[in-house]
Order: structure tokens, then sequence, then C-alpha cells
């Protein structure tokens, strides 16, 4: 297992919650989402050449290059989490349905950030920031695979609450959204977190349980921790 940590970040084990955890991962203030920006190419106005006339100043300017912004290696490892299948005959797998690949837990860290919970029906378990660092290869451990595997349980039995989505935006600030990877395409919703913190939401029971999987992840983190 590796921790990715930004510098001066708290350590692991000081963090008592999965939205203070989410804000360790990364550095208070950072930069907003990375998004696709349209780039446009500008060409210098200029009059087209007259035959046997050549005038350069006349000539219209080239055109400067078109440079693709780089993508935030957040969104590479969401998408890939989200649209990655598991074959049905991975062994161990801890998903109960075959059917079912992959649950992403998005929330805000703040106005400026988003954290993200990925576990994968091989058993795999991740956690990333978008403003940089987080944990990967924490489902190695069994601890982190039998608290996954009970996430997997708890969101198949709440299928009916998720609705289809083609590609599932990050949440809101005080947002998390619950997407659930299938043969049939993506099921997501989205909860309020102050609801959730309230007791009774329907989706409740799912958001415990990702507390289970990030203490598990913390526990195991805490071994790893050199003495």
């Amino acid at each position: 297992m590796r921790i990715l940590l930004p510098m001066n970040t708290p350590r692991l084990q000081q963090l008592p919650s999965l939205l203070t955890l989410a804000a360790a991962l990364t550095t208070a203030g950072c930069g907003d989402h990375a998004q696709p920006s349209t780039t446009t190419t500008n060409t210098a106005p200029g009059t087209a050449p007259t035959p046997n006339s050549p005038n350069p100043s006349s000539e219209p300017a080239a055109a400067k290059p078109t440079q693709t912004p780089a993508r935030n290696p957040y969104e590479g490892l969401r998408d890939l989490a989200l649209f990655s299948r598991v074959p049905a005959n991975t062994s161990p797998r801890i998903s109960g349905d075959p059917a079912v690949h992959a649950i992403l837990v998005d929330w805000t860290i703040s106005k400026n950030a988003t954290a993200t919970l990925m576990c994968s029906a091989d058993g795999s378990a991740s956690i990333y920031a978008s403003t940089g660092g987080g944990v990967i290869g924490a489902g190695q451990h069994e601890q982190v695979r039998e608290a996954a595997a009970r996430l997997f349980q708890i969101a198949i039995e709440s299928k009916s609450l998720l609705a289809p989505i083609n590609a599932p935006p990050l949440p809101d600030v005080k947002e998390m959204r619950f997407t659930l990877a299938t043969d049939d395409g993506l099921l997501s919703a989205l909860a309020n977190v102050d609801d959730l913190k309230k007791g009774g939401h329907p989706l409740g029971a799912l958001a415990n349980q990702v507390q289970v999987v990030i203490a598990a992840v913390r526990t195991v983190s805490d071994r790893k921790k050199p003495g």
C-alpha cells in the first residue's frame, strides 16, 4: 500500500472522519478541478495576395498551434474506475453480483477540491484527491477488503435508490455522490452531507459503510507507520 500525501499534511492516524481524511489528502486552497478548456486559434487579419505581386505583409499570418491542456490525473483515474469492467471469473471477487464492477463515492473537501473513494470488485481500494495526494493499494489488506465487500453488499441492496447516468459529474459543496458501475451502465445518486449527518437518510447505510472502509484504511496505514 502506498500513501501519496502532499507536503505539510497531517498523518492519516490523526484524521477522525471521512471529510477530514479527504482534507488531509490535499493542500487547502489549491486550485479548482481541472476541466478541459477551449483554446481558440488566433489568426491575424490580412489581405489575400495579389497574383504576380507577392507582398509578405498582405499574406495571412500563420495560425498559432493549438495546445491541449494537460488533463488532471485524478479525472483519468476516476474515469478508469467508472468504465473498467472486472471479468466475472476474477478470483477472489468481493462483489456478490458479477454484474457489479465498482463503487465510487465522491465528496467535496471545499469548493475547489473533491476526493473519491474507489472500490473495485477485484478487491482493490484507493482514495484520491482532485488537488493531489491519496492512498492506493489498501485493498491488499484483508480488513479493508472485508469492509469494501460489505460496501458492495449495501450498494447492491440500494440499487433502487440510484438512477442511470452516462457520466456522473463531481458533486457540489456539501454533497456526496454514490456511483455503481454495472454491466448495464452507471447508476448514481447525490446526497446532502448535512442530511446524512442528521440520520434516517435512505443512503445513510451506504454513507456509514464508507466511513467503515475509511477507518479500515486508517488502521492498516497505522500499521505501516514506522515505530
